[in-house]
């Protein structure tokens, strides 16, 4: 719950956190309609992790956080990429160490996929000196078993996974220090792990 409802909204009501001391913090699709002041931990959340659902709004206030290092992330790619446009350019970008978006890919044949991630890169090329930090920018893919077997049957895995790095083109031959950490992968959704760990 937003306002000072704070302990309540993390973990209930016997629960005693520190806010101010916060340290990580995850957003899912639980939490909508619930929104979260970052206010009393603004100095002090270094990890960041967001799940959004396709009605889940992004959070407004990202900027205020001065000691962001570490953020995640993840949607559905079906349609829009919005929420991920949104959290981009309202992150601290300057203090930032290692990015990571993780695609939840619905239909992965579909051509739109591509024009999302053209769209993501396009945003990530443009503001590309804003990372000067950046050691790591992580772009998931991962998809359902069904999914899986229509890739490995149309192009295979080496051949997708390629497909969605080619849109990262701007990226890969540009200057700067983006080129050289990005990391294009696809996973089974039961896969996937935050951070490739």
């Amino acid at each position: 719950m937003s306002g000072g409802n704070l302990l309540h909204w993390l973990y209930g009501p016997q629960t005693v956190v520190e806010i101010r001391a916060l340290k990580t913090l995850h957003l899912n699709p639980a939490n909508e309609g619930r929104p979260f002041s970052f206010g009393p931990c603004s100095t002090s959340l270094t990890d960041l992790d967001i799940v959004y659902s396709n009605r889940m709004t992004p959070p407004v206030s990202l900027g205020s956080l001065v000691a962001l290092r570490r953020v995640t992330i993840r949607v559905e790619a079906q349609w829009s990429l919005d929420q991920v446009s949104f959290s981009l350019n309202t992150l601290p970008s300057q203090t930032i160490e290692y990015l990571e978006v993780g695609l939840r890919l619905t239909h992965v044949m579909d051509f739109r996929i591509i024009q999302l991630l053209t769209s993501l890169d396009r945003r990530l090329f443009t503001r590309k000196h804003e990372w000067e930090n950046l050691k790591a920018l992580r772009v998931v893919g991962y998809m359902s078993e069904g999914e899986w077997e229509k890739v490995e049957e149309r192009k295979g895995f080496g051949g997708f996974k390629d497909c969605l790095r080619s849109v990262f083109n701007p990226l890969l031959k540009g200057h700067g220090s983006v080129k050289s950490v990005l990391n294009v992968d696809v996973v089974k959704e039961g896969q996937y792990v935050r951070g490739g760990r």
